[in-house]
């Protein structure tokens, strides 16, 4: 076993606040949830989604506007526009909008909240 860290020290600001790791997990849920909906909506097109059980898309929403609502609460202005995209997108989704659809997908590929 190596012994580099072997009389490390533990620095008390070093650590993430309970605050950081709660937005951190907030960001991964949020990326697996884009990532989802991306790749859904690439492989299976505006009418497959409709079709849509588990989760539909009124479950998608209501998942992005819960984690847009704890984005609030960290003040994560990225997180929040992001998520503000991909609720436009499940709208646009509903409203079998393929451009605004198309639109909306490549603004949540840039989007930077990480």
């Amino acid at each position: 076993m190596n012994n580099n860290f072997k009389e490390a020290v533990l620095v008390k600001d070093a650590q993430s606040s309970i605050e950081e790791r709660q937005l951190n997990s907030i960001k991964m849920a949020v990326q697996g949830l884009i990532n989802f909906v991306l790749t859904s909506f690439e492989q299976l097109g505006i009418d497959k989604l409709h079709e849509l059980t588990d989760p539909s898309l009124d479950e998608l929403t209501s998942i992005v506007q819960e984690l847009s609502s704890e984005a609030k609460k960290h003040q994560d202005i990225n997180l929040q526009q992001t998520l503000l995209i991909a609720e436009m997108l499940l709208n646009d989704i509903k409203m079998k909008n393929p451009e605004m659809c198309s639109n909306s997908s490549q603004m949540l590929r840039k989007a930077n909240f990480l």
